[in-house]
């Protein structure tokens, strides 16, 4: 199964973060890119919730494409490769 490598696509001090966590990397096991987002989202518990009175985005930060990149990963897999059909987060760093 392919292995994903999540990284920020805009800058850190950009408004677009909203109140979204700010992961630096994020590396994930997963048959697609998209898989790859909607399994990190669901494993960091990345699903933002309601401010104030406003409805919740219904989105993840690491699911929004204007926030995150995904690419495959090919090389230096060697050290992910503990079961290779399971797909899940294997790596997540945020900033503090």
């Amino acid at each position: 199964m392919p292995i994903w490598r999540i990284v920020p696509a805009v800058r850190e001090d950009a408004s677009a973060w909203l109140d979204y966590r700010r992961w630096t990397e994020v590396i994930v096991r997963a048959e697609t890119a998209a898989r790859a987002r909607v399994v990190a989202a669901a494993e960091l518990n990345d699903r933002s919730g309601p401010t104030g009175n406003e409805s919740p985005a219904g989105q993840a930060g690491l699911e929004d494409p204007k926030l995150y990149h995904v690419a495959r990963l090919t090389a230096g897999i060697r050290q992910y490769a503990s079961d290779p059909r399971r797909e899940g987060v294997l790596k997540a760093e945020w900033a503090r």
